[in-house]
């Protein structure tokens, strides 16, 4: 193909034999003396409020808590520990699920035990833990806090049947 025959759209293809191909994608040859560094990239910068969660969470490790996840079911069990991709791992768990149709006496959800659990981190909402002085959110003592961080999963529950779920 003559050179004026080119429309002007794409670079003209290198003739056979006429050089190296001067295209970005292909590698240099071995032993050209343009060794590239072939290291993993650097980290994304670490940023000040991941170190505040990351020194939270360990903070949890062997306290009982309550994680909560988006189809209405929280868990309760002894925080083991939490990944990068903030998966959650309790041990001697109990799956609670709100029941649908209370009946009079009955707790407004049903407990089921599960034993070791993951909660990929993708399904946390929102992880209660018990105070210090082994007062759980929603015993005496609490109420204007439990007012403002009562999980929406568990707004109709009694306040009775609430703090049950952490004996």
């Amino acid at each position: 193909m003559a050179l004026s025959d080119h429309d002007g759209g794409a670079p003209l293809p290198a003739a056979p034999g006429s050089g190296p191909d001067p295209s970005p994608a292909s590698p240099p040859p071995a032993g050209s003396g343009n060794a590239q560094s072939s290291s993993p990239p650097p980290p994304p910068p670490h940023h000040p409020a991941d170190a505040a969660v990351e020194t939270l969470l360990h903070s949890f490790v062997n306290q009982t808590v309550l994680v909560h996840i988006p189809d209405g079911r929280a868990f309760r069990g002894k925080f083991l520990c939490v990944d990068d991709g903030m998966n959650v791992i309790l041990s001697d768990a109990d799956e609670l699920r709100a029941e649908t149709s209370l009946v009079s006496g009955s707790p407004p959800y049903s407990l089921r035990w599960v034993g070791m659990v993951m909660i990929p981190g993708e399904h946390v909402l929102a992880v209660e833990v018990k105070d210090a002085g082994g007062a759980a959110a929603g015993q005496p003592g609490n109420a204007e806090r439990d007012q403002q961080q009562r999980p929406a999963t568990l707004a109709t529950a009694t306040p009775d049947a609430y703090d049950s779920m952490f004996l």
